[in-house]
């Protein structure tokens, strides 16, 4: 192969190997619980055809790498199809990066150190392999930190406004992206503030700057306008600021401190510190002041989201990329290999507590435990299990088939109003027609419990935008059918079954 082929072959097959060996890693180490009820929640909502309110893009991008993965014959479990798309999204978000890296004229061993660190960072691995929207997200972080060192090479006008529409398009796959442009235009012109040339580089981010903001609020009102629904709660203004303050927790700055340790410092360990060095360093300091003025908007929109909900480093992880640039630059030369290896060790140290704290350390035996009870119930006998509790849902889409279990939150939290005959016949025609086809029918104490107190099932699970009493609601009335028409035989007998064979009347 002539040298000027092997020249430029050589980034491509560097790239490949990257991307099919991080992706190869993280799709091994694959999640077999979900995290927290995000998981459960868009496979549900993939499989009913529905749109998430708050970020639009993430289902459309689930539903076409099912379809990719469908025409080449692969056709995997819906969790299965969940991570796979997490590990497509981080490998591909760390390939991007590796690119940036090298387009902007970082050393082969220092990108070589950034992208390992990136690469095995605790919150990088824990979302590379869980059913989440921050992976797939930092695709998109990727592609975008890789066109803007593009751009801090050749910069043109046109470049920077697709830039722009690169971050809305982060924007499309989790709305916290919004403030992507806070980072990236700063570490734009940091890294051209050399070049001298520094009113036409802020006129460039500016305008990269401008469209982002104009797709954001544009946008949304013109495909309504056009009869679409595509962005959600982000169509109306009013309403998604309602939406946004209505969650329930607090939202002050008093919780800054302990909101930093617990989204930036601790899930993102090694990295969330070692990129402090960089102040020592004189040639880094415009860079890292680049990074402290994309951070400031991210950690205080932890703060408005994440009192007493904890991520776990999800919503910082588009800061990371920077993270690990500083870090790996700001390395001592002769030391370097030492040091990385140092931080390597640490950030594997962290993996496994990380995850720990983020899935629960005894998650897999609550798993199987479901499991194993709702089998025992059924005595080896096929069955519906008839659900309500959202860890349980969860439980059972990443346990059983699909035509194994059936939700119960839609009956519990009909309006009482629209209960009437019609609504239990139909539902008494599935259950027979269940019992037909000699399956068992199983009610978990979760499912009970949702018919009989959903307003207060509703208020442990997410505090809602206004409380409707019990007595405006179908559960108590969809358990009274029931019980009339069926016994609820606990399995095993006692008050502390979690489990009810329905045996007829």
């Amino acid at each position: 192969m002539p040298a000027s082929a092997r020249t430029i072959a050589g980034p491509y097959l560097v790239a490949l190997l990257l991307f099919s060996g991080s992706l190869v890693v993280y799709a091994v180490l694959g999640a077999s619980v979900f995290y927290k009820t995000d998981g459960p929640d868009l496979l549900r909502l993939l499989d009913s055809g529905q749109r998430h309110p708050w970020h639009v893009g993430y289902l459309p991008a689930l539903g076409l790498f099912r379809d990719v993965l469908g025409w080449v014959g692969i056709e995997p479990t819906p969790m299965r199809l969940g991570t796979l798309f997490s590990a497509t999204g981080m490998a591909l978000g760390i390939t991007f990066f590796f690119a940036g890296l090298r387009r902007l004229g970082v050393p082969r061993a220092r990108r070589e150190i950034a992208t390992v660190l990136l690469a095995v960072n605790p919150a990088v691995v824990l979302f590379a392999t869980v059913v989440e929207f921050h992976a797939p997200l930092m695709a998109v972080v990727g592609l975008a930190f890789w066109w803007t060192a593009v751009q801090v090479h050749r910069p043109t006008w046109w470049g920077m406004a697709l830039l722009g529409a690169m971050t809305h398009l982060a924007f499309l796959m989790h709305s916290s992206a919004i403030l992507l442009p806070g980072w990236l235009l700063p570490f734009f012109l940091a890294r051209r503030w050399p070049q001298g040339q520094h009113r036409r580089d802020l006129l460039m981010a500016v305008v990269a700057g401008v469209v982002h903001t104009l797709l954001w609020f544009v946008l949304p009102r013109l495909v309504v306008a056009y009869g679409s629904d595509f962005y959600g709660w982000h169509a109306d203004l009013s309403k998604a600021y309602e939406m946004e303050t209505s969650i329930g927790r607090p939202q002050s700055l008093d919780y800054l401190p302990a909101i930093l340790v617990q989204e930036w410092v601790w899930p993102l360990l090694p990295l969330s510190l070692t990129c402090l060095a960089a102040v020592a360093r004189r040639a880094l300091r415009l860079e890292f002041v680049a990074f402290a003025i994309g951070f400031c908007p991210y950690i205080y929109l932890c703060v408005r989201q994440l009192v007493f909900e904890p991520e776990h480093g999800a919503y910082m992880l588009p800061l990371l990329p920077a993270a690990a640039l500083l870090t790996a630059q700001a390395m001592p030369g002769r030391r370097a290999i030492l040091t990385l290896g140092l931080l390597v060790a640490a950030s594997i140290f962290m993996i496994t507590a990380v995850e720990r704290l983020a899935l629960g350390e005894d998650a897999e035996a609550r798993y199987e435990q479901f499991d194993r009870e709702l089998r025992e119930a059924a005595d080896g006998q096929p069955f519906v299990a008839l659900l309500g509790r959202h860890d349980e849902m969860a439980m059972a889409m990443a346990r059983l088939e699909p035509g194994d279990y059936q939700g119960l939150r839609t009956q519990a939290t009909m309006p009482r109003s629209q209960y009437g005959p019609h609504v239990w016949a139909s539902t008494a025609a599935g259950l027979a027609m269940w019992r037909g086809q000699g399956r068992e029918l199983l009610l978990t104490r979760g499912g009970r419990d949702w018919l009989s107190n959903p307003a207060d099932m509703r208020l442990q699970e997410k505090a809602a935008l206004e409380f409707i009493p019990n007595e405006e609601l179908s559960g108590p009335l969809f358990l009274r059918d029931l019980e009339q028409h069926f016994q609820l035989q606990a399995v095993p007998d006692g008050p502390r079954a979690q489990v009810f064979r329905l045996v007829p009347r």
